[in-house]
């Protein structure tokens, strides 16, 4: 795998409460790391409609929780066009995704 040569980074704002957010990832990118800048769970999918949470239902399935307080990374993709698309939601209003990429 080629050597990391810079770092970019993104933020995704979440404006309403358990609403989904698209984002997708720069292509050609070789890591990533993402957190909540304001310390909330995140709900996070790959495919649309399973992260935005509707009261009175149970949560779907396939999603990931990445808890308060810690942070996802990914190293090593040595896909050369590779572009992830994420679907982002939070329970509180005005989160922020941070995210450093490395190309």
């Amino acid at each position: 795998m080629d050597a990391i040569t810079s770092l970019r980074i993104l933020t995704v704002p979440l404006g309403a409460a358990n609403t989904e957010v698209k984002y997708i990832m720069p292509t050609g990118i070789k890591s990533f790391i993402m957190q909540a800048r304001n310390n909330n769970e995140i709900r996070i999918a790959t495919e649309s409609g399973i992260v935005q949470y509707v009261p009175g239902t149970q949560s779907v399935d396939p999603r990931f929780s990445l808890k308060t307080g810690a942070a996802y990374t990914q190293e090593y993709l040595n896909v050369n066009n590779f572009q992830a698309t994420f679907y982002f939601s939070c329970s509180t209003a005005n989160e922020v995704i941070e995210i450093i990429i490395g190309v």
